[in-house]
């Protein structure tokens, strides 16, 4: 992987962070790369009750179902959660689009390898939230 492939790594995982942290604000916690040892966990929720492990997966060429199912397998084996997921960013097989989940994993339907896309979904989720404290115009 070069540089520049990891730097965008990093921010998809960023984001991701955000945006799943702005459409469930149940959570206590949110550490991103949380396991550096493992290198399997990427974004950890602790919530009052529950802990939640997403990995992020992105990638400029198609990922397949195999792909797909050894991530969720390796995520599942190297974190002790309740909830595990696998999301995916970029282009996938129709058969991963269908997965749902894989041996306990959450696998939902990929998002679109789309940068501004993403941080603009991020910023209006962070509008929303403002508004509805009474803190933006």
């Amino acid at each position: 992987m070069s540089g520049k492939d990891g730097i965008r790594g990093y921010l998809i995982q960023s984001v991701i962070a955000l945006l799943e942290s702005l459409n469930d604000r149940s959570w206590l916690k949110i550490t991103i790369e949380f396991d550096s040892e493992s290198e399997k966990v990427d974004i950890h929720w602790e919530r009052p009750n529950s802990k939640r492990v997403v990995q992020v997966k992105s990638s400029k060429n198609q990922i397949g179902k195999a792909d797909a199912e050894k991530w969720a397998t390796d995520l599942k084996s190297n974190a002790a959660a309740d909830e595990y997921e696998l999301l995916l960013v970029g282009s996938c097989a129709q058969s991963v689009v269908e997965m749902g989940a894989f041996d306990g994993v959450s696998v939902p339907p990929p998002r679109v390898l789309d940068i501004d896309g993403l941080l603009g979904q991020g910023a209006h989720l962070l509008d929303k939230l403002l508004i509805s404290k009474g803190s933006a115009h």
